[in-house]
């Protein structure tokens, strides 16, 4: 029973949060409307100022959702830093891994998604990126870079994670706040990508027991996806993208398993993080 009632909580706190990113989509729509007086049928002006104002819209929903979020704590008298391990350093050790993790997971999946040709595959999906990058490059790197990942794990890491922990064991726990975290991208490709990147980022929180490790992970994979759609005549062959897909899934073992050995003995690591 508890276990249900954890997983339909769960559920509920990302489908609110989606409700929220779309609501805010709406207002701003219609503040846009009234404010240049344009005719409300008017459906391409408005798309139009949308997808060219998309990552402050983004921001925007994820700060009401976290302050919504932040007043349920307050509510329930819980501290909202402390429930969701904002107030756990992370030493200088752990940002180098998780600094390294970042790097290899990045040109892992980029690589992957290059070989495949994903864009052609998927054209939805080139549509989407084309989209985020078209917008300034300081803007994209401050938004989709550094803002959006610290709402994102905040949200998942943090508040989804740390309440599937009061009712799931460690492997349960990682994998439905990651399948969430998918599902929460609400597109087929990234929601991929997400979901595998999501565990990463789960266990590297437990191991750690600060959010701040799947943070800077976030951020590191964010910004240099970022800084490299960005480059331009960067291609490499088939042969080439397979050797640095072997380069980056090895650098990201190595790494995640050092970052393990050297918190595997503190006390708030997977072992001692027990169910509440």
């Amino acid at each position: 029973m508890k276990k249900s009632k954890v997983l339909f909580h769960s559920i509920i706190f990302v489908i609110i949060s989606i409700i929220l990113q779309v609501m805010v989509t709406f207002l701003v729509g219609i503040y846009h409307t009234i404010k240049t007086g344009m005719n409300i049928f008017e459906q391409q002006g408005l798309v139009t100022f949308t997808e060219k104002y998309s990552l402050l819209i983004i921001i925007i929903g994820w700060v009401v959702t976290l302050s919504i979020f932040f007043l349920f704590f307050v509510i329930s008298k819980k501290s909202f830093v402390k429930e969701n391990k904002l107030n756990k350093k992370i030493s200088l050790k752990n940002i180098c891994l998780c600094f390294i993790c970042g790097i290899g997971i990045n040109i892992t999946i980029n690589s992957i998604l290059s070989l495949i040709k994903i864009e052609q595959l998927i054209p939805q999906y080139g549509e989407i990126i084309q989209k985020i990058v078209s917008n300034k490059f300081y803007i994209t790197l401050i938004c989709v870079g550094i803002l959006i990942p610290i709402c994102e794990e905040i949200f998942y890491r943090g508040i989804i994670l740390g309440k599937l922990r009061t009712g799931f064991g460690v492997l349960g726990a990682v994998i439905i706040q990651a399948i969430l975290f998918g599902v929460g991208h609400m597109n087929l490709v990234q929601g991929i990508y997400a979901f595998v990147i999501g565990i990463i980022f789960g266990y590297v929180v437990i191991w750690t027991g600060s959010l701040y490790s799947s943070i800077l992970l976030h951020i590191v994979i964010n910004s240099l996806s970022t800084i490299i759609s960005n480059v331009k005549n960067l291609s490499l062959t088939d042969t080439n993208l397979v050797s640095v897909i072997f380069f980056g899934i090895l650098i990201t073992i190595i790494g995640l398993k050092v970052l393990y050995e050297i918190n595997k003995n503190k006390k708030d690591n997977i072992i001692h993080f027990s169910i509440k």
